[in-house]
């Protein structure tokens, strides 16, 4: 499990005895600045993402089997480390799965389009995305459907806050993405 939370990932990790390798955070200066210079020459190149992780992607062999928690990395902004990380696994014949993802079709361009069929396997947690993937050519014999993780874990009672009813409330997470943008589209959906 390729984890940019070591920390947090662990316990979990350890108990399902899978490996984590840790997404490199603290990038010594000489590399950040030739990072800047490689994105300076060619903003859309993933070189400098795989030159920044590639004391971890080296640490990759082909029968592992790497597991890009796709969650919706697809809907937003371009996801460059994932793009990286399924060139490198594509280019290495290393199996790749993107696991219960949702897809934007409106952020699918032409590259992300050609990462998104490059995957082993997707597996998807809703109808609209798995259309929409198989719209884009990815064939359907890569497409798993499954419900989103969350429906997995066990639920725990708990008391509710003063003010709040019980069987009249809505609980929602929000994403990082949403809470970062206050005044964009998703958090004026969830108000």
């Amino acid at each position: 499990l390729l984890s940019a939370t070591p920390d947090y990932d662990s316990p979990i990790a350890k108990r399902l005895g899978v490996n984590i390798l840790p997404y490199e955070n603290r990038i010594p200066r000489v590399r950040r600045l030739f990072y800047k210079g490689l994105r300076m020459l060619n903003r859309k190149s993933l070189m400098a993402n795989l030159y920044i992780q590639k004391n971890t992607l080296k640490q990759l062999r082909k029968n592992d089997i790497c597991l890009d928690i796709g969650g919706d990395v697809y809907c937003y902004s371009r996801p460059k480390n994932c793009l990286a990380l399924n060139g490198y696994t594509y280019m290495k014949n290393i199996t790749n799965i993107l696991w219960c993802c949702s897809v934007e079709e409106k952020k699918i361009t032409k590259e992300i389009a050609e990462a998104l069929k490059r995957y082993t396997y997707i597996l998807v947690r809703e109808q609209l995305s798995y259309r929409t993937l198989l719209s884009i050519g990815v064939p359907r014999e890569k497409l798993l459907k499954c419900c989103d993780p969350a429906f997995f874990l066990s639920s725990s009672p708990v008391s509710l806050p003063v003010g709040f009813s019980v069987n009249n409330t809505v609980g929602i997470n929000l994403s990082e993405i949403v809470i970062k943008e206050p005044e964009g589209a998703c958090m004026q959906n969830v108000r």
